[in-house]
């Protein structure tokens, strides 16, 4: 059946008649054909996932036969930049030898450089557009807003800084949003100070003092009242532990400031959900007038 594809020039029904015949048995001829139709149907991703089944020694290999191009070949057009690097640097001795291994490398360099310079472009013109969004971007919607800190992350690091500061202390973002740009910093371990404004709640912090979300010691509290919290209904107490995780999220870095305990924060819950009439303090109150604020605002997301 692949050959009768082959016949009839539809490679990509071919390549796949043959990489399932290739699942079943090995055999190197098969193979050879099979990487030439995907390098010829752009197939690049697809052709290193074969070779990883079908010849994983090859990325030790210091060869140069056909399939050490092949795969030389599929990391370059499949982006895989680095990994191509460092094949092509394994084999450099041996490429460097000869006339013919010489103009091979020359070859498999110049396209690693296009691809490169392709790549840098590409950024480039990505950078570019998110510049020109982050002029407007704070009197867009959640959604927008969103998806934009999901690409902001390619700019250089000064513009980083300033569009996390203006996001973290502008009311009208979400304090979902400002959790997400929180772990962003953390994680690319910006050295920084920033303002954080949340509801009634502001405070100026250097990022190398925050912690990631799931560090949070009211989370790690919480989990432990969870797993020794008696209920009979188990949907019950998934649902407590989900609302108890997003109104830390919400009011993160602070959530042991606004929450205290997760003990206060279940009373609080019962009495919010009962309406038992009982007096309350002046913290209490407080307590849940910040859950009900989390609550509504988590309540707009669903409903966009």
């Amino acid at each position: 059946m692949a050959m009768e594809a082959f016949q009839y020039n539809d490679f990509p029904k071919a390549v796949e008649y043959l990489t399932k015949a290739l699942a079943i048995q090995k055999n190197e001829e098969l193979l050879q054909l099979c990487l030439t139709m995907m390098q010829d149907t752009e197939q690049f991703l697809e052709g290193v996932q074969l070779l990883k089944l079908q010849k994983p020694e090859l990325w030790n290999s210091t060869d140069v036969s056909p399939l050490d191009v092949h795969l030389i070949t599929f990391l370059i057009y499949a982006k895989e930049l680095d990994e191509a690097k460092e094949q092509i640097s394994k084999r450099e001795k041996v490429l460097s030898n000869g006339d013919s291994d010489r103009h091979l490398f020359d070859v498999l360099q110049q396209n690693l450089n296009i691809i490169e310079e392709k790549q840098k472009d590409e950024r480039n013109k990505k950078i570019a557009v998110v510049q020109e969004e982050s002029t407007y971007i704070l009197n867009e919607g959640y959604h927008r807003q969103a998806k934009f800190l999901k690409e902001y992350t390619i700019l250089p690091e000064k513009e980083l800084r300033t569009i996390s500061q203006s996001f973290l202390t502008d009311q009208k973002v979400h304090a979902f949003l400002k959790t997400d740009i929180l772990q962003t910093l953390i994680q690319k371990q910006i050295d920084m100070k920033v303002t954080i404004s949340k509801e009634s709640y502001s405070k100026t912090l250097n990022i190398k003092e925050l912690y990631p979300i799931q560090q949070s010691l009211l989370l790690i509290e919480s989990q432990n009242f969870f797993a020794k919290y008696d209920i009979q209904n188990p949907e019950l107490q998934k649902q407590m532990e989900t609302n108890f995780f997003l109104h830390c999220a919400y009011y993160y870095p602070f959530e042991k400031e606004v929450l205290y305990s997760v003990v206060e924060w279940q009373e609080a819950m019962n009495q919010i959900t009962l309406s038992t009439g009982t007096i309350l303090n002046k913290e209490e109150k407080k307590l849940i007038q910040n859950i009900q604020i989390a609550e509504k605002n988590l309540n707009i997301l669903t409903d966009m």
